[in-house]
């Protein structure tokens, strides 16, 4: 088992900073300690927090009060697909009690989704998604929580479609200019991590390299596609 590579540098800036932020989210999830790879990630957080206040200045060219409606609307989604589970959480159903408490770990760790920025709330609740379909797809349906797991993909996407709405021309080639030599610094970083996480697991092949490594090749599978 290793570490999946793709042609990160060729995402758009959007889908760029969502993949490192994800990347970013996993690491604090599993711990910079733990992968051995605390040095490495200090750089790469550094580099990450240089692109994310790019990002926020360009996203405050025009926030309008239609941008703040769709982001309050994923919010209040968020936090009613939170509170769903609780009901379940002693529930007399041995199935139903399970699976909402196997949930309500996942939402614990992404309980401080919403104190972020605009786009950095985006990409952790992409990754949130994902985690909820493909790990606890069973979990969803079997305590009736589909219908509000959909709204909130499609309250997320519709924030991140009218974002991407108000950019002009002008302000996509500064930000790629401005974000040019960050974006590779970034991803130099990224990739002595994956060495790094590599040659680990051919020492100590268990937990949580294993793990993280699984995790990741998911999150890679998943923008390989955007980027072919």
């Amino acid at each position: 088992m290793r570490c999946k590579r793709f042609r990160i540098e060729k995402l758009q800036n959007r889908e760029w900073f969502r993949f490192h932020t994800e990347f970013k989210t996993l690491v604090e999830q599993y711990t910079a300690k733990a992968l051995q790879i605390e040095i490495l990630f200090m750089m790469f957080h550094s580099f990450y927090t240089s692109v994310c206040r790019t990002m926020e200045k360009i996203s405050d060219i025009d926030i309008t009060q239609q941008l703040s409606d769709a982001d309050t609307r994923r919010g209040v989604m968020l936090r009613s697909l939170s509170d769903a589970v609780k009901p379940f959480i002693n529930h007399s159903d041995t199935t139903k009690r399970n699976a909402a408490q196997c949930l309500q770990t996942v939402f614990d760790r992404y309980k401080n989704a919403l104190h972020k920025s605009h786009d950095e709330n985006t990409a952790t609740i992409h990754q949130l998604l994902r985690e909820l379909n493909n790990s606890y797809a069973k979990d969803i349906i079997t305590i009736g929580i589909s219908g509000r797991v959909a709204q909130l993909e499609a309250d997320n996407e519709a924030f991140e479609d009218l974002q991407i709405s108000r950019y002009t021309d002008d302000d996509a080639q500064r930000v790629d200019i401005y974000l040019e030599q960050t974006r590779k610094n970034t991803d130099n970083i990224y990739h002595d991590i994956l060495e790094r996480v590599d040659a680990a697991i051919l020492l100590v092949a268990e937990q949580p390299f294993a793990a993280f490594i699984r995790d990741l090749n998911a999150q890679v599978e998943q923008f390989k596609r955007i980027e072919n």
